[in-house]
């Protein structure tokens, strides 16, 4: 049965597009602003890719311990280090396991996710008895002002990737409080940053439109598909991106995000059938678990019928065994570019779908 919801009043979901934000000169209250005052050394990249390629290579370590709920553009530019990779478990509601912190080894490296803004302190504490390189990934709590001083201050280093919190057609960063950043980094890739900006400026007009011209849509699988065939790492970010985070505003989207996240939790009233896991963090995505991957399923593919587009993170079919995430989790978009009535919406709808599932 199809379930008869109406559609959004604009295509929710997707990539970022440019509009007048990006001309505004906010140096004061920036991206690059907030990000160098809590890092105080900072090395920005093309992609997270190149950053944690350029990262893992540069350091002394016998192995690196992953988590088993990842996304591959993480596992590949690691494994092309070729350090030892080491596995340790995360489980449906995105808590570490922490055991596996008795088989660390003195210059073994622990990378971390902080899953969609949620910060495990215990772990941080107890890897504070180990002599172990902390990488931090923290592209999931960049808007969470104390969240990512936290991290920061119990990390070697920090890593984000940028693309998907803005208007950023390429871009990511290495901090770190201590250690200086003497990367070697080669020319921007200039083909997948200069396709993806000029498929933004092609997604700004077209939101005027229902997002009804897919040409941004197709030059952007291109430029992916650069990214993708490649497994050659250490790019520089480009020029474009580098002015962009010089004026798009840190707070208001910090304010925005919030606000809308509020919104969403207030009207969403399906607790029985599902769990909001982040309700209580900012971060771009509102990450939803549910009971049975059928249910999950049925959401995304209702809500994709209703202009929504939630993506799941992440695709774990190329590991040995796909994560139970991979199965039960959807996020919710949730950034700055949408209306309060847009959440309403979104919180609606779904509402509307679970009462149809028995």
């Amino acid at each position: 049965m199809i379930i008869i919801i109406g559609r959004s009043e604009m295509m929710i979901g997707g990539e970022h597009y440019f509009d007048n934000s990006i001309y505004a000169y906010e140096i004061e209250n920036s991206f690059e602003k907030f990000i160098e005052k809590i890092s105080v050394n900072t090395k920005y990249f093309s992609t997270g890719r190149d950053a944690i390629y350029s990262l893992v290579e540069s350091i002394e370590i016998n192995r690196i311990w992953l988590p088993n709920y990842l996304c591959r553009s993480i596992y590949i530019p690691i494994h092309c280090t070729k350090k030892e990779i080491v596995f340790y478990d995360v489980d449906e509601k995105l808590k570490i396991n922490i055991d596996f912190l008795d088989k660390v080894k003195e210059n073994d490296c622990i990378f971390l996710i902080n899953y969609f803004g949620l910060v495990q302190k215990d772990i941080y504490q107890k890897i504070g008895n180990k002599k172990a390189v902390v990488i931090s990934d923290i592209t999931h709590l960049l808007l969470n002002y104390n969240s990512f001083a936290y991290v920061m201050s119990n990390s070697n280093y920090v890593i984000c990737s940028l693309r998907k919190l803005g208007p950023f057609p390429d871009g990511a960063f290495i901090g770190s409080k201590e250690n200086k950043l003497n990367l070697t980094q080669k020319n921007c890739r200039y083909e997948f940053a200069y396709l993806r900006a000029g498929a933004f400026i092609s997604r700004g007009y077209s939101k005027f439109n229902d997002f009804n011209n897919d040409e941004n849509y197709e030059v952007l699988i291109r430029a992916e598909k650069l990214l993708n065939e490649t497994l050659d790492f250490g790019y520089k970010m480009s020029y474009i991106t580098e002015n962009i985070l010089k004026r798009h505003n840190y707070f208001k989207v910090v304010h925005k995000t919030k606000e809308n996240i509020n919104v969403f939790v207030e009207y969403f009233n399906n607790d029985k059938k599902c769990e909001i896991l982040n309700k209580k963090e900012i971060s771009q995505f509102i990450i939803i678990l549910f009971k049975s991957q059928y249910t999950r399923d049925k959401v995304k593919y209702e809500l994709s019928h209703a202009n929504i587009f939630c993506p799941i993170h992440w695709d774990t079919l190329w590991m040995n065994e796909e994560h139970i995430n991979s199965k039960k989790l959807i996020s919710i978009p949730c950034d700055y570019r949408y209306s309060k009535n847009n959440m309403k919406n979104i919180a609606d709808k779904i509402n509307c779908i679970l009462e149809e599932i028995k």
